[in-house]
């Protein structure tokens, strides 16, 4: 699983704002592992969101993108 939280964490690092949804961090991880379960998926999720977080100012678009992605 150590592939999909790298490929997750690549993305919500180059991603622009605007293109960070939940359903895009779904997609790219269905391009590595299509059969992931749900609840791998949401704990993997929150690692690299907590992972990334601190590399974004409080104030920025990119921090408040972040903290805003549903982790339901």
């Amino acid at each position: 699983m150590s592939t999909v939280y790298d490929t997750i964490c690549n993305f919500l690092c180059i991603a622009s704002p605007e293109h960070i949804t939940a359903f895009s961090v779904v997609f790219h991880v269905m391009n590595e592992e299509a059969w992931i379960a749900k609840e791998t998926l949401r704990q993997l999720l929150h690692q690299s969101i907590s992972a990334v977080l601190p590399l974004y100012a409080p104030d920025s678009d990119k921090h408040r993108k972040l903290l805003g992605l549903p982790l339901k």
